[in-house]
């Protein structure tokens, strides 16, 4: 049975792009200085991550940011 992991990422917004502030909960170091979420999304790919689903979710400020969930498999 194939067996999977996870990544839950949460996007801010910094130095006019959609930025990974938040990996799994955790805070990116540096974020705001980090790559847009279009060439984030990328390099994930390039690590065998698989986006699956992306939208946008309310956090403490009330503003809808987005949020990314990847998939790859566990070898």
């Amino acid at each position: 049975m194939q067996k999977w992991e996870y990544l839950f990422v949460t996007a801010d917004y910094a130095l006019g792009a959609w930025r990974s502030r938040f990996e799994n909960d955790l805070e990116v170091v540096n974020w705001k200085q980090g790559q847009n979420i279009a060439a984030y999304a990328n390099k994930k790919g390039q690590e065998g991550w698989e986006l699956i689903t992306a939208s946008y979710s309310s956090i403490t400020s009330g503003s809808p940011v987005p949020r990314l969930v990847f998939k790859r498999p566990i070898s």
